[in-house]
This record gives structure tokens, sequence and C-alpha cells, in this order.
């Protein structure tokens, strides 16, 4: 079944996110029965994994951390 997430106020919350919690209580992973559902229907546009680009600092080589701050 699903639940809301924090700090949610109801099923009426913008945005409609959910996570997937199992029989046990602990969160679940529902991707590979969506997945199989979409094909099932012939309704699964594109599947595939992303590799993410970070940005790096071209002296050091690190990765670089952006922090919001006040103007």
């Amino acid at each position: 079944f699903f639940t809301k997430d924090a700090p949610g106020f109801g099923p009426d919350r913008e945005g409609g996110a959910a996570r997937v919690i199992d029989d046990n209580g602990k969160k679940g992973n529902a991707n590979q029965a969506v997945i199989e559902e979409l094909i099932k229907r012939n309704a699964l546009f594109a599947r595939g994994r992303l590799k993410h680009s970070y940005p790096h600092s071209w002296r050091s080589k690190k990765p670089i951390i952006f922090r919001n701050t006040p103007q």
C-alpha cells in the first residue's frame, strides 16, 4: 500500500508524492512491478539508466559543492 511522506497534509497534497511500504511496514521498491504493468499495457515510453555528471574543480579535481546563501 501507499503512504504519504512527511510533511504532508493528506491525500490531496500537491505533487501527489507517495512511497511504497511493504507488508512488513518497511520501505519497499515497486519499480519492477510498475515497469511490468506498463509493458503489459503497451504504455512504456522508454527505459534506461542515467549517469549523472557532477561538477569538479579543474584545479583539484575534487567535487564542487554549491551552497545557497542569502545575498
